[in-house]
């Protein structure tokens, strides 16, 4: 089993962030830029999940994502291939979620190495550098950001309650 945190915000109408990273290789940057978030104010879920089992994996990151409002893609060497990154990233969009990529590569890991940022994103999804655009000072503003465009684009849809159409 293994452990994949997400991290929300709790308090007066924060953002719920839905951490999407290649685990194997980014899981210690990652951990850099979910305590960052923690201490800012958020809630920290985790859910164990069989790595062995996809069905599983793939309803926890439905669920998940469901959950958040924006999905924030960590970006690192490994994220370009990552299948369950590019998913992550897709079920985003189907959802009309926000999305935003932070580009992790240059937190170094505990034994001080970095690495290179290699991702795919859709056409319009921001990425930032976590260490030149001074991350833990900018993450929260970057995810206000990216949920403010998610609810315009929804409320810009044909047929949205908020543009006066029936939803249905």
């Amino acid at each position: 089993m293994t452990a994949r945190p997400s991290s929300t915000a709790g308090t007066q109408g924060a953002a719920r962030l839905f951490l999407s990273y290649e685990f194997a290789h980014d899981a210690e940057r990652a951990e850099v830029v979910r305590s960052v978030w923690v201490a800012q104010g958020g809630v920290v879920e985790t859910e164990s999940v069989d790595p062995q089992d996809e069905s599983s994996i793939r309803r926890w990151i439905d669920r998940a994502i469901a959950a958040a409002s924006v999905t924030v893609v960590l970006a690192g060497s490994y994220t370009r291939t990552s299948k369950w990154v590019d998913y992550e990233i897709r079920r985003t969009g189907v959802l009309g979620n926000g999305l935003l990529a932070i580009d992790v590569s240059g937190i170094a890991d505990s034994f001080g190495r970095t690495s290179e940022c290699r991702v795919r994103l859709p056409s319009g999804c921001p990425l930032y550098d976590w260490v030149v655009e001074d991350g833990e000072r900018n993450m929260r503003s970057w995810v206000e950001r990216a949920a403010e465009v998610a609810v315009a684009r929804q409320h810009a849809m044909p047929g949205s309650l908020a543009t006066g159409g029936s939803g249905s």
